[in-house]
């Protein structure tokens, strides 16, 4: 079993009644578990990102540890994407990118 699948499996066999938020934040923590440095994590929250399940879609837009884009255009295309798609994710949507913005706000120089 690859690590996708051993990933897909975790979300299948979690408790259902678990909060999305509490599901994302075990994926976040394996980010900085694994020798791959997340790589897979990040890929599978690519794919739900650009699926079409409300309930992956909910786990991978409360993780938080890793931007899963190429550039701020990508995200804001998905995240458009998404909540014309699934209006009931919109205010997911406006977090997520609140979260993203505001790790890009320029902050005072360190040099």
């Amino acid at each position: 079993m690859g690590s996708s699948d051993l990933l897909e499996a975790l979300f299948e066999l979690r408790a259902k009644n678990l909060p999305p938020i509490a599901f994302a934040e075990v994926l976040d923590r394996l980010v900085w578990c694994l020798d791959d440095n997340g790589h897979d994590i990040v890929g599978m929250q690519r794919r739900w990102l650009a699926g079409d399940d409300p309930e992956r879609l909910r786990v991978a837009l409360k993780m938080a540890e890793v931007f899963p884009f190429a550039s701020q255009e990508d995200m804001d295309g998905e995240l458009d994407r998404i909540s014309v798609a699934h209006p009931g994710l919109a205010v997911d949507c406006r977090e997520f990118r609140k979260h993203f913005e505001s790790c890009w706000k320029p902050g005072p120089s360190l040099w």
